[in-house]
């Protein structure tokens, strides 16, 4: 054999180089070895695990020589020399050692030329997997039973672990088909009873190596998964102590234990048998409570059921609406609660319990004085019998009299027109309100500018509401008084005959027609062609029909021309006797007549 090393050639001498190709070309003569093998009947490939023994077959293959012998060893530790120890090759090598071995193996030549050593690893595992199950599923009652398998292998080790449930305890390689579908792991968590309470679970480890153990749990027998059924009981309101009696069912391991517990409400509940199916129950504070049984079955599964307690120990609240003590004609009592029966019963007492006459809620109205002093007893009683009073206000200022009205002064008052008006006003008096006088409404409607006849009304309200019979007066304003003439110039004239006469006139005032000259009616006339004495009359009535005193004018006309003759004045005497005297009229002729 010859040992390869690597050359340089680049300051090698030419004959040395020629040496080394000729020592080249004799390696690569040499023959090679290969291999091949088989276990039970089928190819094996060198380095795999095989669960029976292996049959190695070697060849040589020449060189540019021949090929003598093969020759090989087997070992565990692949150092064994098959040309210096080794065996000649003549038929198929069998090789069943347990494990990893090695065969080794080398070609020669007619001259004693070896090829190459060269090696193949064996890997034998024949021995099954060894499985342990781990197996509680028929000694106690379980609601999720762990099956579960330990498996080791010595050879080639672990490859897969399946497992599948069964109906019965066959389990072995019959159930591969079945098992091929299976589950892949060492655990079968088996927590429904509804699919593997009384089956079988089959377990196979399959090692590298292909070999294969099958392994059968017990029959499960003792798997609970389902709930117990549970019945707290019915819905309650108490005030005192009392008994819940609760039910519970299991068909599977049965009930083992119960426990009452508390799930809210404001106080604390104390339970007379907290681990019994029925218990007396009570708390320490009013409220709203959930409570809630638990049943236990002896697989661990638990169920639970609640129910409502309604613990009442105070009578609801009654709310009172009172009436205020302001005079009204009536007054309102009216009661509230926020749950329960509200009765009622009239008093005018202070007591307030179960001795009055007791009947059914009404708002009570009050509408007679008589009725001021009045209270009502009310009483709320809930469904559990707790039972609260509580006493109303006493009615007061209830107020059905009217006031009375009084005028001042009389009832029909006369006034002259145009004159001030002088209201005497009215007095009131109430059996309630004091100084009522002030409430008093006058409503008048009298003109003292215009004649005629008005009222004048009184009404008054008291603070309950009451109204007083209206009273009235009646004003008349009238219009006596007399219209006033007044003359214009001088109340006599006197003018000579056949002077021109303008009479002045007059004018009139009156105190409720006002200037009403233009209604002055004048009589008489004045002849200032007849000498003599002429009365003139001034009348005026006013709308009333009052009428002024008449004003009178005189207007004399006089004639006092001498009588002329030639140039001579004439004068006349004439005495007559009158009873024995003597009257002288003298006449003097004016010019143009007497």
């Amino acid at each position: 054999m010859v040992s390869k090393q690597t050359i340089s050639y680049g300051s090698i001498p030419a004959f040395v180089f020629a040496v080394f190709l000729l020592v080249a070309c004799s390696y690569a003569a040499d023959p090679l070895t290969t291999a091949g093998a088989t276990a039970a009947g089928s190819a094996y490939s060198f380095g795999d695990w095989s669960k029976s023994a292996v049959s190695v077959t070697l060849s040589c293959v020449p060189g540019s020589s021949d090929c003598a012998n093969v020759s090989y060893c087997t070992d565990t530790a692949n150092a064994c020399n098959p040309i210096s120890g080794g065996a000649i090759y003549s038929s198929p090598v069998n090789v069943s050692t347990e494990g990893t071995s090695y065969i080794r193996y080398a070609s020669v030549n007619s001259t004693g030329g070896w090829g190459d050593t060269a090696s193949s690893t064996i890997k034998i595992d024949t021995i099954l997997p060894a499985i342990s199950i781990s197996d509680g599923a028929s000694s106690s009652w379980t609601n999720n039973d762990a099956i579960s398998v330990s498996v080791s292998d010595n050879g080639s080790g672990l490859s897969s672990t399946k497992w599948i449930v069964r109906q019965d305890s066959a389990c072995g390689a019959s159930q591969d088909n079945d098992i091929n579908s299976g589950t892949s792991g060492t655990l079968m968590q088996a927590n429904n009873d509804s699919l593997y309470q009384s089956k079988y679970i089959c377990f196979r480890a399959v090692d590298v190596a292909g070999n294969k153990a099958y392994a059968v749990s017990s029959q499960i027998t003792r798997l609970d998964t389902t709930a117990p059924v549970v019945n707290a009981g019915a819905d309650q309101g108490a005030k005192s102590q009392f008994t819940q009696n609760g039910a519970a069912s299991d068909s599977g391991s049965g009930i083992s234990s119960y426990s009452w517990s508390k799930t809210s409400g404001p106080g604390t509940i104390t339970f007379g048998s907290q681990g019994s199916q029925g218990t007396t129950v009570s708390a320490n504070t009013d409220g709203t409570y959930v409570i809630t049984l638990t049943a236990t079955d002896a697989a661990g599964n638990s169920g639970s059921n609640s129910f409502t307690l309604n613990w009442i120990t105070t009578a609801p609240g009654i709310t009172i609406s009172n009436p205020d003590s302001s005079p009204a004609q009536s007054k309102m009592i009216s009661a509230s609660v926020p749950s329960g029966t509200l009765t009622m019963a009239a008093t005018t007492g202070t007591v307030c319990d179960s001795s009055l006459p007791f009947v059914p809620y009404a708002s009570s109205a009050f509408s007679a004085e008589a009725d001021n002093g009045k209270k009502i007893c009310y009483r709320v009683a809930d469904s559990l019998g707790n039972t609260a009073y509580l006493l109303s206000s006493a009615v007061s200022g209830i107020d059905k009299t009217a006031p009375s009205l009084s005028l001042n002064g009389n009832s029909a008052v006369t006034i002259e027109a145009a004159s001030n008006y002088a209201e005497a006003g009215a007095t009131a008096t109430d059996n309630q309100d004091s100084g009522i006088s002030s409430k008093i409404a006058v409503n008048s409607t009298v003109n003292t500018g215009k004649v005629g006849t008005y009222l004048v009304t009184y009404d008054v309200t008291d603070a309950a509401g009451n109204k007083a019979p209206q009273l009235t007066r009646t004003v008349n304003v009238v219009d006596t008084t007399r219209p006033v003439i007044t003359l214009l110039g001088n109340s006599t004239i006197t003018l000579e005959k056949g002077a021109a006469y303008i009479d002045t006139g007059a004018t009139s005032a009156d105190n409720y027609d006002g200037v009403i000259t233009s209604k002055i009616a004048a009589g008489g006339f004045v002849n200032t062609e007849a000498a003599g004495t002429y009365t003139l009359t001034y009348d005026v009535s006013d709308s009333s029909g009052n009428k002024a005193a008449q004003v009178a004018r005189t207007v004399t006309v006089t004639d006092n021309t001498l009588w002329v003759i030639g140039g001579i004045l004439l004068v006349v005497l004439v005495v007559v006797a009158v009873g024995g005297a003597a009257v002288y009229y003298l006449f003097m002729k004016k010019k143009g007549g007497l």
